[in-house]
């Protein structure tokens, strides 16, 4: 069985999305010459928010499912 099908959050498209997002937000981090400006400076601090909330979304979407699931057993 694949491990996506027993996972019922990653079968949602937003969760997925969210992930590449993420990992979008990572490179950019990482690749970033500094603060050249304020537009710069504002993807910068969009960057480092979606960085901290993104995987915090995912977690708790899991765990949710994970005591939905426990609760109806």
């Amino acid at each position: 069985m694949n491990t996506l099908s027993r996972n019922p959050d990653m079968n949602k498209p937003e969760i997925v999305r969210l992930l590449v997002l993420w990992f979008v937000v990572v490179v950019f981090l990482q690749t970033s010459p500094g603060s050249d400006g304020p537009i710069t400076m504002g993807i910068g601090l969009f960057a480092l928010a979606s960085f901290w909330i993104i995987p915090l979304y995912v977690l708790t979407s899991c765990l949710s499912t994970v005591m939905g699931g426990l609760r109806a057993k």
